[in-house]
């Protein structure tokens, strides 16, 4: 399934080609640029969340999309403890994968599991970030 999306060709990628590849796995992704707006959602995503691509693509993350919050119900959604906003501002992609609580498209909590990583262009300059989740 082909998306018009639009900022994805200032932002260096043939995101539709990515979106047709990440929608083979059975993991949820999505990526951002540096301002953590999302300019891909793929499918798994949508299965685990309840978000359609349509709904969260241009908005950043942290803009009561997912709205993580750690198992002691603190927000994650903040520069200092979020972790794809440390990824992206250190240029180092998370060891082991977090379990944080996410928000879906209904209200609820679900648990999942969170890797992330900067994204780099050719030159190697940070240009956004990844991250991978898995409902637990």
């Amino acid at each position: 399934m082909e998306r018009d999306l639009g900022m994805s060709e200032s932002f260096g990628l043939d995101v539709n080609m990515l979106v047709r590849v990440l929608n083979y796995l059975n993991t949820g992704v999505y990526l951002t640029d540096k301002q953590r707006r999302i300019i891909l959602w793929n499918r798994k995503a949508e299965e685990i969340t309840g978000y359609r691509a349509e709904e969260v693509m241009g908005r950043a993350c942290h803009d009561d999309v997912l709205s993580h919050i750690s198992k002691d119900g603190k927000k994650l959604c903040s520069r200092e403890l979020c972790p794809l906003y440390r990824s992206i501002e250190t240029g180092v992609a998370s060891d082991e994968p977090v379990v944080v609580y996410a928000r879906n498209h209904d209200g609820k909590r679900i648990a999942v599991s969170v890797s992330v990583a900067p994204l780099q262009d050719d030159s190697g300059n940070i240009i956004g970030g990844i991250e991978i989740f898995r409902d637990v």
